[in-house]
């Protein structure tokens, strides 16, 4: 059964509760692959400035939905067998992971591309927002230029 989730930073949500979840939901043998995904806050800007925190910030039921959405969609994929996406907000350091991806498919192709569509997609049409705040300031990413 397909699952979005969006947790709040304090509620601890980790990659083995979300491996523990896609093993749970599925019958022994239903699957060939388990496939996981897990974005970390990186350490540096594309422009090479120390990232000191990264603060997300989420338009919570529309987020909810849409990765729930996303997730539905994606477990539609020929071969993917389940799919759960687990986005956090909050305020994170470097080396925090933020994202958590598992695709359960018969075949480990058809889930390799099920995690880079949940990934794009994810990143593009989640309502989830993050400012990254360096050593130079705070910025909302993806708004440098409005």
């Amino acid at each position: 059964m397909p699952m979005g989730i969006l947790s709040k930073k304090e509620e601890g949500f980790s990659a083995e509760r979300l491996i523990s979840l896609a093993k749970s939901n599925l019958g022994v043998g239903s699957y060939g692959a388990l496939i996981t995904f897990i974005g970390t806050v990186r350490g540096s800007t594309r422009g090479g400035s120390r990232v000191v925190l990264l603060e997300y910030e989420a338009y919570e039921e529309p987020a909810k939905e849409s990765l729930q959405s996303i997730a539905e969609d994606i477990s539609k994929i020929d071969g993917v067998r389940d799919v759960l996406i687990c986005h956090r907000y909050g305020t994170f350091v470097p080396g925090e992971e933020v994202l958590f991806i598992a695709i359960a498919s018969e075949r480990s192709d058809s889930g390799f591309e099920a995690v880079r569509q949940a990934v794009y997609r994810v990143k593009h049409e989640a309502p989830i927002w993050k400012k990254e705040i360096t050593e130079d300031g705070g910025y909302w990413v993806g708004a440098e230029g409005a």
